[in-house]
């Protein structure tokens, strides 16, 4: 609810002007200003009397850069070849002509005048050192012809003639350029297959000898009896009759390494394997260098502490918590079917050899397992 009647100094006072905002009464008051005993009211035919130092300042500064030339005629004629050089394009253009229209419609007798004069010709030199750092834009290289500096990079397709002295030469085009390239990849490819092949070849010569893998074997038909199968040294070698070993003589081609051994018939019968051996042969068993480490938790339930491994050489088991594991080397352990108690602080190890499943259970609570199977 606006405007608001005053109580005082009866119940039905004056009405003041109010403006309600949030619940809260702003009175409304006019302006007024004047010297001690006199009061005007502020409005169009008398406006509020402004002192602007700084405007002032400015057309002081105007007025000295204008006391070598005051003719007003002057200072339009060098404003106006300013904005003839100035770019027509984009919305500097309206700045322009409004900066003129305003100018034109002003008394040029006025110090309002000179004010304006000066900012529209500073805003005239901003505009136009920005155009001198951005340069011009597409649209405007497209709408006038500008003569560039520089240099021109053209990309030709098709085959194209490039002049050189008095000779023509044609440019393959991307498609023939290409299969020179496939060519070229191919060809890399062979030489690198060739290299290979020589690379193996040299690695089978020593000297004047070269190694040959014979991979198989023909079958041998002899009638003696008494021939031993180590005296057959060289693949060219022959057996006579008697079971002797003719000498390869001038077919000596070198050592061969036999790296399988077909069936030899000796007369009636076949040799499939070697049962005996006349010489010392030295052996030695198969040592683990492959340690890995598990830690199973076995409870009151059948619980598996490694399984089947046909890699395995030995395991070692130890025990390092409070309960007694019932350890079997099988499956499914039980408290009455198990291989050994490990008690709490035990250590156990497998036989050796043995590469079947082992499990464990508890009769009650846990025992904690560190277990290392070693293997091949």
């Amino acid at each position: 609810m606006d405007n608001v009647q005053l109580n005082i100094p009866q119940s039905s006072g004056a009405i003041i002007a109010t403006d309600e905002i949030s619940s809260v009464q702003h009175q409304l008051v006019k302006l007024e200003y004047g010297v001690d005993g006199a009061a005007t009211m502020v409005s169009t035919s008398n406006p509020l009397p402004v002192t602007d130092a700084d405007a002032e300042a400015s057309l002081v500064s105007i007025l000295a850069k204008l006391s070598a030339d005051p003719s007003t005629e002057t200072t339009l004629a060098a404003l106006l070849a300013k904005i003839i050089a100035a770019p027509s394009t984009e919305a500097k253009q309206d700045t322009i002509i409004t900066a003129i229209g305003t100018t034109n419609a002003k008394d040029f007798a006025t110090q309002t005048t000179l004010a304006l004069i000066k900012a529209k010709t500073d805003n005239l030199d901003v505009a136009l050192s920005t155009r001198a750092v951005t340069g011009l834009t597409d649209a405007e290289l497209r709408a006038t012809p500008v003569p560039i500096s520089g240099t021109v990079t053209a990309t030709p397709s098709g085959t194209q003639n490039v002049d050189v002295t008095a000779n023509t030469i044609g440019l393959s085009t991307g498609t023939k350029q290409d299969a020179q390239t496939a060519l070229l990849t191919t060809i890399d490819g062979d030489t690198s297959n060739i290299s290979t092949k020589i690379d193996t070849i040299a690695g089978a010569v020593a000297g004047t000898e070269m190694q040959v893998d014979v991979l198989t074997m023909p079958s041998v038909t002899v009638t003696a009896t008494n021939l031993d199968i180590r005296d057959l040294v060289f693949a060219s070698d022959k057996v006579d009759a008697s079971g002797t070993v003719l000498g390869a003589g001038t077919n000596n081609i070198g050592d061969v390494d036999i790296i399988t051994m077909p069936n030899v018939v000796i007369g009636s019968g076949t040799v499939t394997a070697v049962t005996s051996i006349t010489n010392t042969v030295n052996t030695k068993e198969v040592r683990s260098a492959t340690p890995s480490q598990s830690s199973p938790s076995v409870t009151n339930a059948s619980t598996s502490i490694l399984a089947s491994n046909s890699n395995r050489l030995g395991a070692t088991i130890f025990n390092e918590g409070a309960a007694i594991s019932y350890t079997k080397l099988g499956g499914t352990a039980s408290i009455t079917s198990y291989t050994v108690q490990i008690a709490s602080g035990g250590y156990y190890e497998c036989p050796f050899g043995y590469t079947g499943a082992i499990d464990g259970i508890t009769s009650s609570g846990t025992a904690q397992l560190r277990v290392t199977e070693l293997t091949t």
